[in-house]
């Protein structure tokens, strides 16, 4: 899928037309480079030093980087994370005085001393902000919708030549990152069934998770590998595996009740509005709020909840967390109050 359109006006000039998601790509980079930082403002003075200190990708050394850092942000990225983000890219633009940042992303590569600079507080290993600038940033990956032609073809190049993710993404002109991720998170395999579970596959699911995990409280390992855990359920992928687990399952066999109410709703609105010194989203105890629950529920259960409840917000995207948590109070839950008073009449 062509991302850029190029029409020949009558004096001769070319035109640019840019999809939608390359619109929004090029509209952070016009804010880069108008953001105002002034040159040395910013002495790259990285409080996670330590986490930044090499890339990192394989399971053994991210396990020794974790035991010598400790835990570091994963998930979405923050509002915060992408002003920090922004500010390293241009305080190193100016630093450099480079005016052009897709000349300085096509020449980084994996230049470890400008990955550092630009991950600079930012609490995530290095590699993790190389892929988030690789995908944010290149243009081959702002493909749009993936059509059954383009998943065809991405199942047959597979075929042919495994995890060879670069050559894949060469032939299908998207970055091998985007065909990667499509990949393993959409079930396009045609090997994989799709709709309701049946009885025998939970069956199958929670065996294995027992068998392999030893899990007695339902909580979710950190270890999980969940192409392993496919190939023994065999009928569903790795992420079908995952999500019916961590949405349905490990409350389930705590005694949950499966439906979520309006009451529900209304409690999840509360009880993030009430802890004061919450800022960020990506700080919120799920695992302690999952535990004061009146019913079973898991956090991953929780967390999905509320990415339901903030896709109310009106434009969400660009509120930072407490703009999302201060509307839903103000509109969200007395909407829902109204609605619990009309049922109890």
């Amino acid at each position: 899928m062509e991302n850029i359109e190029s029409d020949d006006d009558d004096d001769g000039i070319t035109t640019i037309k840019y999809s939608h998601h390359w619109k929004k790509r090029q509209a952070l980079i016009d804010e880069i480079i108008a953001h105002d930082v002034e040159a040395g403002d910013e002495e790259f003075d990285d409080e996670y030093s330590d986490l930044h200190s090499s890339f990192v990708t394989k399971a053994s050394e991210l396990r020794e980087l974790q035991e010598r850092c400790g835990e570091w942000k994963k998930g979405r990225w923050s509002k915060q994370e992408y002003d920090i983000l922004k500010t390293n890219l241009k305080s190193y633009m100016k630093e450099f005085n480079i005016t052009d940042i897709n000349i300085l992303l096509d020449n980084a590569d994996k230049n470890i001393e400008f990955y550092r600079k630009i991950a600079c507080n930012i609490k995530r290993p290095l590699f993790v902000v190389y892929r988030k600038l690789l995908r944010f940033f290149t243009e081959e990956n702002y493909v749009g919708i993936w059509t059954r032609e383009m998943n065809d073809r991405l199942v047959e190049l597979h075929a042919l030549h495994g995890n060879d993710w670069n050559t894949i993404g060469q032939i299908m002109g998207i970055g091998w990152a985007t065909c990667y991720d499509h990949f393993r998170t959409v079930n396009i395999n045609k090997k994989y069934t799709e709709g309701p579970w049946s009885s025998e596959e939970v069956d199958k699911l929670c065996q294995v998770m027992v068998r392999e995990h030893g899990i007695e409280d339902c909580q979710l390992p950190s270890n999980v590998t969940w192409e392993m855990i496919s190939r023994a359920v065999v009928t569903r992928s790795a992420m079908q595996c995952r999500f019916k687990w961590v949405m349905l399952l490990s409350w389930k066999l705590k005694g949950g009740e499966e439906k979520w109410t309006t009451s529900d709703d209304l409690r999840l609105i509360e009880c993030l509005n009430e802890d004061e010194e919450l800022e960020d989203e990506e700080d919120i105890d799920w695992e302690r709020l999952a535990a004061a629950w009146p019913s079973a529920r898991s956090k991953y259960f929780l967390r999905q909840k509320w990415a339901s409840l903030k896709r109310t917000v009106p434009f969400s995207s660009s509120k930072i967390f407490r703009e999302c948590v201060l509307y839903l109070v103000r509109h969200r839950a007395p909407a829902l109050r109204r609605q619990l008073d009309s049922m109890a009449d």
